[in-house]
């Protein structure tokens, strides 16, 4: 995170952001101490603070044409227990303010966070305050969570390109810009000693118009008084001629024109939720613009940095038709092409279950700007402008070698590397510059966990493996995906003619998508000087431990395989009893997150030969076909593997020495400089352990080691051979997809969620049992509250009498609840 701060002084951050064309913002007199009453604002907590400074602002109107307003609802705090909680503010246009109740919060123009001050808790500070173990740590962190996620919120419900957000730590004050790439962060100032600073940004802020203040122009707000938003409304309803798509067959009268299956109404319907802002959205169709009409999204990241993916359900405002539309931010520098790119050469090939390309673009000129800002406070050219952009401590030589790392819309890691500067060259940048991009498609699919069976789960896998051969060995294509995972496999009901032509049947066929980060297969034997990028959990084994290795079919094969048997071992019955257990130790080394090599996948896979459960040991068995389909891939798998150790193990390995000295000279030569070398960095003695005769004795006594042979056979270049192309894969799974013996009730079924409580009555008793006496302690336990009734011969001895009245009236009427006391 402290990588993706710069920051800027005051008037820099002004005249760089604050400083609109159309208006001409002149100095004004401050009013005489406008946040006197918050002199003392470094003991008070962060509802006094937001109270006072709320008060102050709108009292000495420092926001002409806006209001400061308190939001409903307060900041949650997950993170850490005993944490600071924050309370949340907004800067709104007066005419969006209702003379009665409080405006939405999708009106918000500038969000004011309020925090008390703790030492060190400013999460925008430099790296000497990284440690999060402690308290201060803690806080920080949280805090940093929490803006995060109000900005992702903000930058997804209202459609923005970058966001200013107000901080306030006790008597200090921040004002941050974010952006795909990163923050922009002011100094922390006194707003109590230096009020002229903030209440400056305060009236620059209320005078900017709203593509000024981040909102994207090519996003227009639909308004309940809109017709667009009647015809949302209208879309959104039932409607008896759209198709189940768990029906089997469709009559003939049913699929007349186009047609709209009922799960993609019910996506739209849902997304038009009453606390989520409507929009009608412009997407480049060549030199023309189209409109669509989107609610809430159904796809969203969770990471405010980065590529930022939304996926929305969308009404067509040309044809009346739903289609999906996906609203990203690409990395700009990156090789890989755009999206709709890929598909129109897809779609033109013939490319069989991969998306359908309705038109794309990049939105306007509409791109990251805080990478420019780093590399400009970062440039050590004396020709290169100056610059008072900083970025805190941590963005230091060791970190800057590292690979920059970004997380994409399902929390996945994504690396990329850069080349090594020269010496006198300038650090490379570790953010990276996004451009802003949508792309629509026809198809409106579902997530391949909704499968219902065992084998509709292998046909659907199927369905994508054969796009992939086809993009793989179409001479127009001859293209590699390249992040094969269970959330690019897709399923996509369609409608098919039955070969007697009379009716019409329903196929849940599968969908590969997301193919911006795919590449030509002419450069798959070419080793990449970029960090692998893809989802790291279905990666192969070989690619985890190899990230600049280039990617080749049997890696993509490898992929498809663990996404069946993640799937299979989540949804399916087996003889696993902890199938969330299984999997955390098979995707994650010892179960930790982000440790994807040495896990239970890379022993089964290049050891065993075969999937095993975990306690009681033994074969992992889903008592179906899905056990021959993915045992035999794994010894394929296993025997792909052994070739590889046998010929990586074989292979020359470059000499140390030149090539006019002998081997024997060369190698004594290269071991002498590296003991050298290890000398000068250990600072130890070394220690030359044939010289030593208690040493030469063990190796004359010691028995020789007989290593097992671990050369390939016959049997395992055949089984190898099977997973180099997608020959064998595509005919093995079509033929067990024939077999009968697949059973139609292998999925595990869906928990229902647990009824609410019931909610009981409370009996009012004819008589009232009173209170005991002040003066008196009760010294027996509360009484459990279904109690059986007391009993007129009762051998417990009560010595009080309105007791004894209220127990025999109980014994009449029945049990009566009593509270605890």
């Amino acid at each position: 995170m402290a990588n993706s701060v710069v920051q800027l002084g005051n008037d820099e951050f002004s005249r760089a952001f604050l400083r609109p064309s159309h208006i001409n913002v002149r100095e004004k007199r401050v009013s005489l101490a406008p946040f006197s009453s918050l002199k003392h604002a470094r003991n008070m907590d962060e509802t006094e603070i937001s109270q006072l400074f709320i008060s102050a602002v709108n009292r000495h109107h420092l926001i002409p044409g806006s209001v400061l307003v308190q939001n409903a609802h307060k900041l949650s705090c997950p993170a850490a227990e005993g944490a600071q909680r924050g309370i949340s503010a907004s800067i709104i246009r007066s005419l969006h303010v209702p003379r009665r109740g409080q405006a939405h919060w999708a009106d918000q123009r500038v969000p004011v966070y309020f925090f008390p001050r703790v030492p060190d808790a400013d999460p925008f500070a430099g790296a000497e305050k990284k440690n999060d173990n402690t308290e201060a740590g803690r806080e920080r962190k949280w805090r940093l969570e929490q803006m995060s996620e109000a900005a992702e919120r903000l930058f997804s419900a209202q459609h923005r390109v970058f966001l200013f957000m107000i901080v306030i730590f006790g008597r200090k004050f921040r004002l941050i810009r974010w952006d795909r790439a990163g923050i922009i962060a002011t100094p922390p100032t006194d707003y109590y000693e230096q009020p002229g600073i903030l209440c400056d940004y305060l009236r620059r802020l209320s005078l900017l118009d709203d593509a000024s203040l981040g909102f994207d122009p090519t996003a227009t707000r639909v308004l309940s008084r809109d017709p667009d938003f009647l015809r949302m409304d209208v879309a959104a309803t039932l409607n008896n001629q759209d198709l189940d798509h768990f029906k089997c067959h469709a009559e003939e009268g049913e699929v007349g024109g186009p047609h709209v299956f009922r799960y993609v109404r019910s996506m739209f319907r849902d997304s038009l939720s009453s606390d989520w802002p409507r929009y009608r959205l412009q997407v480049p169709d060549g030199d023309s613009m189209r409109d669509y009409l989107v609610g809430k999204p159904v796809v969203h990241g969770s990471n405010v940095f980065g590529r930022g993916t939304r996926g929305y359900v969308a009404f067509d405002c040309r044809t009346g038709c739903f289609v999906w539309l996906k609203d990203v931010w690409r990395a700009s520098v990156m090789v890989a092409e755009r999206e709709g790119d890929v598909l129109r050469e897809l779609n033109e090939a013939g490319i069989e279950n991969v998306p359908t390309l309705v038109c794309h673009g990049d939105v306007g000129d509409q791109a990251t700007v805080t990478d420019l800002w780093w590399s400009r406070g970062h440039t050590t050219s004396p020709t290169s402008p100056s610059s008072s952009a900083s970025t805190s401590p941590s963005s230091t030589g060791r970190k800057r070698k590292r690979a920059a790392r970004h997380h994409s819309d399902n929390g996945v890691s994504r690396f990329r590397s850069r080349q090594a500067p020269s010496a006198n060259a300038n650090p490379p940048c570790p953010l990276r510059r996004h451009t802003h991009y949508r792309v629509i498609v026809k198809e409106i699919a579902l997530p391949l966990k909704n499968f219902q069976r065992g084998k509709q789960l292998a046909s659907i896998v199927l369905d994508c493996l054969r796009a992939h051969h086809q993009a793989a060995t179409n001479p127009a294509t001859m293209r590699l995906h390249r992040d094969i995972s269970g959330e690019n496999i897709l399923i996509y009901p369609r409608v098919r003619q039955e070969k007697d032509g009379r009716g019409h049947s329903i196929v849940w066929t599968g969908l590969l998508i997301d193919w911006e980060l795919s590449k030509h297969g002419d450069s798959e034997n070419v080793p990449t000087s970029e960090g692998r990028m893809g989802t790291h959990e279905f990666m192969s084994v070989n690619l985890l431990g190899n990230l600049h290795d280039p990617v080749k079919i049997s890696d993509e094969l490898e992929s498809f395989f663990h996404v069946l048997v993640y799937y299979s071992v989540r949804y399916l019955r087996s003889n696993c009893t902890s199938p969330n257990s299984w999997l955390d130790n098979y995707f994650y080394f010892c179960g930790f997150p982000n440790a994807y090599t040495g896990a239970l996948k890379s022993v089964a896979i290049k050891q065993h030969g075969y999937l095993s459960t975990l306690v009681p040991e033994g074969p992992l068995l889903f008592d179906s076909p899905m056990d021959q389909l993915l045992g035999t891939l794994i010894k394929s798998f296993r025997a792909h593997y052994k070739i590889m150790y046998h010929e990586a193990l074989n292979a020359p390995t470059p000499s140390f020495a030149s090539s006019s000295s002998s081997g024997t000279e060369s190698q004594k030569a290269a071991r002498a400089a590296a003991l050298a070398i290890f000398a000068v960095e250990s600072m130890v003695p070394v220690t030359v352990l044939e010289d030593d005769p208690e040493f030469a004795e063990y190796e004359a006594n010691k028995q020789p080691i007989v290593h097992p042979d671990k050369t390939p056979t016959e049997e395992d270049r055949q089984l190898a051979s099977r997973v180099a192309d997608h020959s064998f894969a595509l005919d093995f799974i079509s033929q067990l997809l024939h077999r009968n013996d697949w059973p139609d009730d292998d999925r595990i079924p869906q928990c229902p969620a647990p009824p609410p409580p019931a909610h009981e009555p409370d009996v009012e008793p004819d008589v009232e049992e009173p209170a005991p006496p002040t003066k008196r302690r009760r010294t027996t336990g509360p009484k459990e509250k279904t109690a059986s009734p007391t009993r007129a011969g009762t051998e417990v001895r009560r010595t009080r009498s309105r007791t004894r009245a209220a127990a025999a009236a109980a014994a009449q009427k029945g049990p009566i609840r009593r509270r605890k006391t």
